[in-house]
């Protein structure tokens, strides 16, 4: 996900924000450097997706160029989706039940995967969780990935739980059900979980690990995994 760098570029960025577009003279007098360094921070923004110009040619002489928000560029400010959410099926379940809201997030997340299945089934084992990786990774999860190129080994690491207000009564909306989504579409393998934030860690990893078949010379998973850490 872009990240804003930069005291001035931030204050930049906050005044387009505010001032809902601008023009780099404006944006130059607001925070006291010149419109040379207001453009190159404009730049950066720009290349970074947040930002986007318009041309103004509403009088004579050089058009000038006024800056807005992306739609990417207006989600970098804060959210309040996990608390409106929470509150909703908390709502939900204290008017129809909790399984009126256990079965709407169920059906949310089955929509959800069937669209990242139709991306994994076509690809080998081997590169099911790197592309689920990185589908997490852009939507904000921080995901790493540590492959094993001898034992085939692979890690998948959730740093950050954006479903983490929601995730102790639903589990099926966190990384627990891209596990299951996973289990769904190998061929081979089977997803088992070394540390979860539910059980106390600091972030939750999955290892993919190679039924016997799949394996190396017919090695055995747990002596690949011992020789992999």
């Amino acid at each position: 996900m872009p990240r804003v760098n930069g005291a001035t570029r931030r204050e930049i960025f906050q005044q387009i924000k505010i001032r809902g577009c601008a023009t780099a003279e404006e944006l130059a007098e607001y925070s006291g450097i010149s419109q040379v360094a207001v453009r190159l921070h404009l730049a950066h923004l720009m290349r970074d997706g947040l930002i986007w110009q318009d041309v103004i040619r509403s009088r004579p002489g050089r058009p000038q160029h006024r800056y807005m928000l992306t739609a990417l560029g207006d989600e970098q400010f804060p959210r309040s989706y996990s608390e409106l959410s929470a509150l909703l099926l908390q709502e939900l379940s204290d008017w129809l039940g909790a399984d009126a809201s256990f079965s709407l997030v169920s059906r949310i997340r089955e929509k959800s995967d069937a669209a990242i299945r139709q991306n994994l089934q076509i690809l080998p084992d081997a590169h099911q969780l790197e592309r689920l990786s990185a589908i997490r990774n852009a939507e904000g999860y921080m995901t790493e990935l540590e492959c094993n190129s001898n034992s085939g080994m692979q890690r998948i690491v959730y740093r950050n739980c954006t479903a983490c207000r929601l995730s102790a009564n639903y589990p099926q909306l966190c990384c627990q059900g891209d596990a299951a989504l996973l289990q769904k579409t190998l061929a081979h393998g089977e997803m088992v979980c070394e540390a979860h934030r539910s059980q106390g860690d600091s972030f939750c990893v999955y290892r993919l690990q190679p039924c016997k078949a799949a394996l190396p010379n017919g090695s055995h998973p747990d002596s690949l995994a011992a020789a992999s850490e």
